[in-house]
């Protein structure tokens, strides 16, 4: 989440890379989107990689880490009732 922030505030601290901020936004914004349609668990970061090079490396991410865990929780929680 750090490596984002870095490059999404590109524009306040140095102008000239500022388009690294708007290609930040795209990569994870795509990565997220291609995450969701595939159905992936891993680290969403890492769902773009995973489909062009047709592998499924599972990575905890540590930013949506929680939510994932929460909704294991929940959906243990009604195959059980």
């Amino acid at each position: 989440m750090a490596v984002f922030f870095a490059l999404f505030l590109t524009p306040w601290y140095l102008p000239r890379l500022s388009f690294t901020s708007d290609a930040a936004s795209i990569f994870y914004g795509a990565s997220m989107l291609l995450a969701a349609l595939r159905g992936y668990g891993g680290c969403e970061v890492l769902a773009i990689s995973n489909w062009v090079l047709r592998r499924d490396d599972q990575v905890g991410c540590f930013v949506l880490g929680p939510v994932d865990l929460a909704e294991r929780r929940l959906r243990q929680g009604r195959s059980h009732s």
